[in-house]
């Protein structure tokens, strides 16, 4: 990854247990000032595509070549999954396809 510094972090724990991880990625030997980019992604369990939008984003971020000096001037927070609860019960069944909540009790009511 050259000069580039990732991190990931977790920053919360869920209902069901599943971590949200976040992934920090910067420049650690630039000394100039940064701005801070987050993106947050899998907002609403049925969002498949944003998760991946996400990782290719961050992808781009470690792998290229040309996004290197953005990285001396920007440091970026990138959330692949807000809601890993919510994401993963869509997966499990056609009936839940379409879930776009949480797992927590409350916010499993229609």
């Amino acid at each position: 990854m050259g000069g580039c510094f990732l991190q990931v972090l977790t920053a919360a724990t869920m209902e069901e247990g599943r971590h949200v991880l976040m992934i920090k990625v910067t420049d650690p030997f630039s000394d100039e000032p940064k701005t801070k980019i987050l993106i947050e992604a899998g907002i609403h369990a049925r969002e498949w595509i944003s998760p991946a939008v996400s990782m290719y984003i961050l992808n781009l971020l470690i792998t290229d070549e040309s996004w290197r000096d953005l990285l001396k001037r920007t440091e970026w927070y990138i959330v692949p999954v807000v809601n890993p609860d919510g994401y993963h019960y869509t997966f499990t069944s056609e009936s839940a396809r379409l879930w776009r909540k949480n797992r927590h009790i409350e916010g499993a009511k229609e």
